[in-house]
């Protein structure tokens, strides 16, 4: 069966995919390891740690990129003044 999802719920997704774009332009590689740490929230099967070690990335460092980059985006959207559950 399938999940109906509100159209207000979908715009709200796409919005939400934009943030990496708008807040991490300038940092390319925290971009890429937020990327694929959001793949393997969302994929079975592969853990974070196992998708740094296929990439060769050191997990603490990788660790650090990802949290790099969720406090840039953060910091972005309350510069914007974006407050939670209206973005």
């Amino acid at each position: 069966m399938r999940r109906m999802t509100p159209p207000a719920r979908v715009s709200q997704f796409e919005r939400v995919l934009w943030w990496q774009a708008t807040y991490l332009k300038d940092q390319p590689g925290a971009a890429r390891v937020l990327k694929h740490w959001v793949r393997t929230r969302l994929t079975k099967g592969m853990t974070f740690g196992e998708a740094c070690d296929r990439r060769g990335w050191s997990r603490p460092t990788a660790y650090r990129r990802r949290d790099e980059a969720l406090a840039a985006i953060s910091m972005g959207l309350a510069r914007d003044r974006i407050a939670r559950g209206l973005h």
